[in-house]
C-alpha cells in the first residue's frame, strides 16, 4: 500500500523539494481558526476510527500518480504479487522509466511503500477530542499528537482533524498541520506543514478508498531563505484484486 508519513518524515521529506504551489483548502482555513472544547468521544466516530486504515482498504489495486516538487511518477500496485514486484514504475518525468531506473525502482520499492497501517490514528490522544466544524452531512474532530518515535519532534506542534461522513459513517478526510511555528532542525524554520487525505464515499460496488494526498510545507531555511513545497498523490484505476477473507489480503 502507499507509503504514509509520520509528522518527522514529512518535514524531513519536504525540506529536500522544489516548489510548487496547489488550491487553497477553505475547509482547512476554517479548522485551524475554530475554538475548541474537550468533549467526550462520540460512539459513533470510534467505531469510524476503529476500522480506518490510512492507506485504505486491503487489497485492492491502484495507480498512484505524484506531482509537484521536481518529482513527477505515475506508479501502479497490485496487491497479489509479492516482495517489490508489487509496485511497477509506469512513467518517470512524462516518458516510460528507462531500464536502470525500472531496475533501481524495484530495488527501493519494497522499503519505500511498506504501510503504516492507521497512520496518524495511531498518534492521535483520544482524551483531547474536540468537535470543530458540522455541516448537515460531516463533522470534524480535532485531536492532539503523540510523537511517532523518539525523532519526531513536530508532533507538539500539531494537530489532527478527522472528518466523518454522517451517513455512512466513513471518514472522508484527515488533515495533519500545524498551529504554531517549529524548527525540527537548527537550519529549518517551519511556519506551515500540512498534510491532507481524502477518501471517497462508500456505496455498494466499494468501500471507502483513498482518493488523494496533498502535503505542503513552508518556512525558512538557514534563517533567512524562504520557500514553499507541496506534493500531491492522486489515486486511480482502483481495483478489488483479493477479496478480504483472502490469505493474501491479510499480509
Amino acid at each position: 500500500m502507499p507509503r504514509l508519513f509520520s509528522t518527522f518524515t514529512i518535514v524531513a521529506l519536504l525540506a529536500v523539494l522544489p516548489a510548487c504551489s496547489p488550491p487553497a483548502d477553505d475547509v482547512g482555513h476554517r479548522l485551524k481558526t475554530a475554538k475548541t472544547t474537550i468533549i467526550p468521544m462520540p460512539p459513533e466516530l470510534t467505531t469510524a476510527l476503529s476500522a480506518y486504515r490510512a492507506s485504505g482498504p486491503k487489497g485492492w489495486a491502484f495507480t498512484q500518480t505524484s506531482v509537484g516538487t521536481g518529482k513527477n511518477l505515475i506508479e501502479r500496485f497490485d496487491p497479489r504479487v509479492r516482495g517489490p514486484a508489487r509496485w511497477t514504475l509506469l512513467r518517470k518525468d512524462g516518458r516510460e522509466p528507462t531500464v536502470e531506473e525500472q531496475t533501481e525502482y524495484r530495488q527501493q520499492s519494497l522499503s519505500k511503500h511498506e504501510a503504516e497501517g492507521g497512520g496518524v490514528r495511531d498518534q492521535i490522544d483520544l482524551s483531547t477530542c474536540a468537535l470543530v466544524a458540522r455541516d448537515d452531512r460531516t463533522a470534524s474532530y480535532q485531536f492532539a499528537l503523540r510523537p511517532a518515535d523518539k525523532q519526531d519532534t513536530a508532533a507538539a506542534h500539531m494537530r489532527a482533524v478527522f472528518t466523518l461522513d454522517s451517513p455512512t459513517g466513513a471518514i472522508v478526510r484527515v488533515e495533519l498541520s500545524n498551529f504554531e511555528h517549529f524548527s525540527p532542525v537548527i537550519s529549518l524554520k517551519v511556519e506551515e506543514a500540512s498534510t491532507i487525505l481524502r477518501y471517497s464515499l462508500p456505496n455498494t460496488d466499494q468501500p471507502s478508498l483513498l482518493s488523494d494526498i496533498s502535503i505542503k510545507l513552508k518556512g525558512r531555511r538557514l534563517w533567512f531563505r524562504s520557500f514553499t513545497q507541496d506534493m500531491s498523490m492522486i489515486y486511480s484505476d482502483q481495483v478489488r484484486a483479493i477479496f478480504p477473507n483472502s490469505e493474501v489480503a491479510a499480509k
